[in-house]
């Protein structure tokens, strides 16, 4: 089984990249943004850490940590961010690390996708066997994050600011999927690399 960890810039397309691998070579996806909204649920390893961090401003009516509150207040101060990170970040690699555990101990999985755009910074570098970069122009990245999103220019800018740089991301690659352009040229480049294994 073979562990791909599947990282670059917000709005580069990662999640494209992981459908084609589910869809069509069969790969088990596990998705860091998912496993970070659970970690910070009630009665989850990273809730009541965050509430002591932050206070209960950011709760919503239901008592669960409104992601948009949140976000809020780590987008204008990167100590925070920090220290948000180093709460949910352990407990995001212990739930990835189960979940590689347990497809290998099921041994009917070729391949596991980590989908994230921390990877270095997260630590979840050491779970994987191979690095795969997805690379798009900060043009087409900024349009996406409009589109799909909705997001201020402002909030797209303080995104950027604060991710890796392109060569940072290629340092550590082993492969990089150019995924500007439309979808078949970026599932031609992904059976190219697999075929090649």
């Amino acid at each position: 089984m073979l562990v791909i960890g599947l990282t670059g810039g917000v709005g580069s397309g990662k999640s494209t990249v992981s459908q084609i691998l589910e869809q069509e070579y069969g790969a088990f996806l596990i998705d860091t943004d998912s496993i970070g909204h659970e970690v910070k649920q009630p009665g989850r390893e990273a809730y009541e850490p965050i509430l002591e961090l932050f206070g209960k401003e950011i709760l919503d009516e239901n008592g669960w940590i409104d992601k948009g509150k949140l976000a809020e207040r780590v987008f204008v101060s990167e100590p925070l961010l920090q220290k948000l990170n180093a709460l949910t970040h352990p407990a995001v690699i212990r739930e990835v690390e189960r979940r590689i555990s347990k497809k290998r101990q099921e041994g009917d999985c070729p391949y596991v996708v980590v989908e994230t755009a921390l990877l270095i910074e997260s630590g979840l570098i050491r779970c994987c066997d191979v690095i795969w970069y997805v690379y798009a122009t900060e043009d087409i990245r900024r349009k996406r994050l409009r589109q799909s999103r909705g997001y201020s220019e402002e909030r797209i800018q303080a995104v950027l600011n604060r991710q890796k740089t392109d060569d940072e991301f290629r340092q550590v690659a082993d492969v990089v999927i150019e995924n500007s352009g439309e979808r078949e040229e970026t599932r031609r480049q992904i059976h190219h690399y697999m075929e090649q294994r």
